[in-house]
Formats: structure tokens, C-alpha cells, sequence
């Protein structure tokens, strides 16, 4: 299968200006391939700003209420901006090149797009949807929200049918709102069963306080409260964590449903959840495990990954081999894609792995400046336990998760 960028023609326009863009939530993208595979290839929402060396001196009016926006909606829908004078390529396949500034969003739904003349294959992508408002932060997050495609289905004591026709796995969402929050409306793309190219699937149900014949029947007794029941509609696991889209996602994720590229079911696999913690090295994904793994007496280094990277498991030998050299250090991980609201307030660098040693005690931090390799992080390591590094940033405040709404 290939992907497919379906060009629209009509281009909105906003304060033309220069933009940065540096320690936000923005993405960069500067590789046609690169923007392929992460916006239009995966059921995530996209805002994205293309602007040229033309932008002028207004557009810096354009960046802070764009980044706020980013910065609002983090976890929820993703934000980037593209460089034309770095990223011909990319700002030619949009035909955008020659314009001081665009705004266009992608959906989180990948949709199945007219063939070419001349060719057989399906072809998979998403339609740019130009913006046509004003430069505000506010106006923008409203745009960004509008992309969220809302796969939720909403389950009544009055027809609960649904949720028996509902094949495998599914997620239950029983809530004293009525209306679908952005956090599910997020989740209900990335695992919804008529997604294209995703290979797993898992329906999400929501039930209203209201509805007390289905709250019940499973049992429930305070709201919200998020379960994951079987094909039979038994209870198997319930929500637990601290409320935020990146510890849902993990908690739903062992108990998707494989599925087939049309969403059709394959045979299922027994589902493992996985473990928070890794032998010897913690994984942090929330305030709760943060604060576990690092106490502010303590020193920590916190290594931002990229767990879908080919070289994933080699950096997490690496930080287990970490562990063992020093044991003084709190040796942790966090998945930065996911994260980049945490990664942002220790001010390392862009792109992974990235790693800084801090104390939240003292509110300093140390980043690694070298390359992710045992030698030279055990080297950085050895240096500041001897108390021989200079280099060291001060943080605003100590470095913490944001909260979301279910």
C-alpha cells in the first residue's frame, strides 16, 4: 500500500512573520518521508504551519498563539511547523512554497482516497483541511479540536445491543458527562476498529451516570471510572492510573484486538499488560510513577526515548548496563513522543534519545551533551559523581506531568 497526499488548492493566510518555534510543543519537519509516516500515515490529528523566508516581521505575532495552542492541546492533537526554505521537498508536494504562511489540519481519520488513473492499489491518506481563522491562540485550538474524529459510541440502559455486537476486546467509559471529552475523542481514533491502517482495533463505549441499569450491571460506583471488558462483556481490567491520554493509551493498548487492514478480525494472541517498570531501570509515564522513581534528595537520569525507534531495546540495554556501573543514580526513561510537555522543562535538545541528569531537590539539571553511546554517558556519569561538571541549567520549576480530563 502507499500513501497518497490529496493537495487541496486553497490556501488561507494569516499575519505573515518569522517563526521559531523553539522550546515548544511544535514539531518540526523538514523530510517528506518523515511527514508521511508521522501525519498523514498514523490516526492522530494534525495543525500544521508552512511559512517562507517572506513571512516577515508580523508572523512573530503568529508564534507565541501558536505554540500556546500546541501547548493546550498537547497529548490531544499534535502540532508542527515546516520551514519552506529547509524543507523544499516537503513545501512543493503541498504546492505551498511560494506562500509567505499556510495553516492546514489533518484529521485523525485515514481515509481510503480515490485511485490514480492507472493505478490498482488502495490508496491511504488524509485531506488537508485549510484554515480560514484569525491568528489567536484560541481560534487555532478551536481549529485543532475540530480534526479529532469522535469514534466514541455512546451506550443507553435502552439499547445496549451495540456493545453486545461488539466483537473481542472493548473499552467502557462510564462518566457523569454527557459529552465526549477531547482526551477520548483522541483515543477513540488511534484504536478505532474502521481505521485503515492501524493492525489493531478496540471499540470505546460511553456511558452516562445516568444510564444506572448498564452502571449496575458492571458494578460501578464512582464516575469517571474506565474499564476494559471481554467479548462476553465480563470486567478484566479497570483504569487505575493518574488521568492522562499517554497512561490511558498504555492501558488500553494490551488489550487491543489485532485486526486486519480493513478492520476486519484476525485471530486473537493472548494480550500481556506491560509491566510500568523494567527490571532495575524505571520507565516514568505519569506524575505518580515520576515521583516514585525520583525523589528530589535524589539525583536522576532521565533519558527521553523514542520507543518506536529500531534502536529502542539497544538504548534501554544501555541504561540497564547504567544501572549496575552506578548504582547512586536513579537511572530512568521516558517515551519523549509521548511526553513532550515533560521533555520540554529540562531544555534538552531536539529529537532522541536525550538525556539530562537533575535533581528536583535543587531544581538543576545537567544535559548530556554527547552521543547516546555506554562510553561516553558512563564518562558524563562518572564526571558528575565526582563533582567535576560545569555545566549545569537551572530549572524554571520542578519538572511535573499535566493533567487531563477523561
Amino acid at each position: 500500500k502507499m500513501y497518497w497526499l490529496l493537495v487541496v488548492l486553497t490556501f488561507t493566510f494569516l499575519h505573515p512573520g518569522f517563526c521559531l518555534f523553539e522550546n515548544t510543543q511544535v514539531t518540526s519537519f523538514e523530510n517528506l518521508q518523515d511527514f508521511v509516516n508521522k501525519v498523514i500515515g498514523t490516526p492522530h490529528a494534525w495543525t500544521v504551519l508552512f511559512h517562507n523566508a517572506e513571512c516577515g516581521e508580523k508572523c512573530k505575532l503568529v508564534e507565541p498563539e501558536f505554540a500556546q495552542a500546541a501547548e493546550h492541546n498537547k497529548g490531544i492533537v499534535s502540532f508542527a511547523q515546516i520551514d519552506c526554505t529547509k524543507s523544499v521537498e516537503l513545501c512543493t508536494a503541498f504546492t505551498v512554497q511560494s506562500q509567505p504562511l499556510v495553516v492546514f489540519g489533518f484529521s485523525s481519520d485515514i481515509e481510503l482516497l480515490p485511485r490514480q488513473p492507472g493505478s490498482s492499489d488502495d490508496q491511504y491518506g488524509k485531506t488537508p483541511k485549510p484554515y480560514s481563522g484569525s491568528s489567536s491562540a484560541a481560534s487555532i485550538s478551536n481549529f485543532a479540536l475540530s480534526l479529532l474524529v469522535d469514534n466514541v459510541k455512546i451506550l443507553k440502559d435502552s439499547d445496549s445491543s451495540q456493545l453486545d455486537a461488539s466483537k473481542g476486546n472493548k473499552a467502557i467509559l462510564f462518566s457523569a458527562k454527557n459529552k465526549v471529552s477531547d482526551t477520548m475523542k483522541a483515543i477513540s481514533s488511534e484504536f478505532s476498529t474502521t481505521t485503515l491502517l492501524p493492525n489493531v482495533g478496540l471499540d470505546i463505549f460511553q456511558v452516562s451516570s445516568s444510564e444506572s441499569e448498564l452502571v449496575s450491571r458492571f458494578g460501578v460506583t464512582e464516575f469517571p471510572t474506565l474499564l476494559v471488558v471481554d467479548e462476553s462483556n465480563n470486567r478484566i481490567a479497570k483504569f487505575e492510573g493518574s488521568v492522562n491520554i499517554a497512561n490511558i493509551r498504555e492501558f488500553l493498548t494490551p488489550f487491543a484486538n489485532e485486526r486486519s487492514m480493513t478492520g476486519e478480525r484476525v485471530p486473537e494472541k493472548k494480550q500481556t499488560p506491560k509491566p510500568i517498570n523494567k527490571p532495575q531501570v524505571y520507565h516514568v509515564n505519569d506524575q505518580e510513577s515520576w515521583n516514585a522513581a525520583c525523589s528530589k534528595s535524589s539525583w536522576c537520569f532521565v533519558s527521553f526515548l523514542d520507543s518506536e525507534s529500531e534502536d529502542h531495546e539497544s538504548h534501554l540495554a544501555l541504561l540497564e548496563e547504567l544501572k549496575t556501573k552506578f548504582p547512586g543514580f536513579k537511572i530512568i526513561w521516558v517515551d519523549g513522543p509521548h511526553h513532550e510537555d515533560f521533555k520540554a522543562q529540562f531544555y534538552v535538545a531536539d529529537g532522541y534519545p536525550q538525556s539530562s541528569l537533575v535533581n528536583r531537590g535543587k531544581l538543576v539539571s545537567r544535559p548530556l551533551r554527547s552521543a547516546f553511546t555506554l562510553e561516553l554517558v558512563s564518562e558524563f556519569l562518572q564526571i558528575s559523581k565526582e563533582g567535576k561538571g560545569k555545566r549545569v541549567t537551572k530549572l524554571d520549576s520542578d519538572p511535573s506531568f499535566a493533567k487531563q480530563e477523561l
